[in-house]
């Protein structure tokens, strides 16, 4: 069977962001958390509690250099198709990652920019329940249009 990209359910989240500008350097806290609905496979993925920081050195309002700190705890999986909705053994766990990030406007259009950004990271911590991917580093890179209303 492949890998499901997925969840194949929808889900429920919300959070807190604080943000403090100190000279040419964005300090960011924020916490998190996702709420995973059963799917149509009787199948609930475990939620989500994330908390980060972040600090952005901007030495233009251009140009953004940084580096980002976040922990994620995920819950077990759990099947609704076993007697009682039991833990799947093989799911959820404890994952601290730090990523350095860029960011370059590129053009300012709609009342919006458009940026470019860039990010690599790697897991500093894991602790996976049972044997899971896991990875050796991650890598982004993004063309996105910002609009604030």
């Amino acid at each position: 069977k492949a890998l499901q990209l997925g969840t194949g359910a929808l889900g429920l989240g919300g959070g807190l962001l604080y943000s403090q500008h100190v000279g040419a350097f964005w300090l960011h806290v924020g916490v998190e958390y996702f709420y995973n609905f059963e799917n149509g496979d009787d199948y609930r993925f475990g939620d989500r509690l994330r908390g980060g920081f972040a600090a952005h050195w901007t030495p233009s309002t251009r140009t953004m250099l940084g580096v980002e700190f976040d922990i994620t705890n995920t819950w077990q999986s759990q099947d609704g198709r076993r007697a009682g909705d039991s833990d799947i053994p093989n799911s959820g766990g404890l994952v601290v990652t730090g990523n350095l990030v860029a960011q370059q406007r590129l053009a300012n259009f709609w009342g919006g920019n458009l940026n470019l950004r860039g990010l690599i990271g790697m897991p500093f911590y894991e602790y996976l329940n049972g044997p899971q991917l896991g990875e050796d580093f991650h890598a982004m890179v993004a063309l996105q249009w910002k609009r604030r209303f």
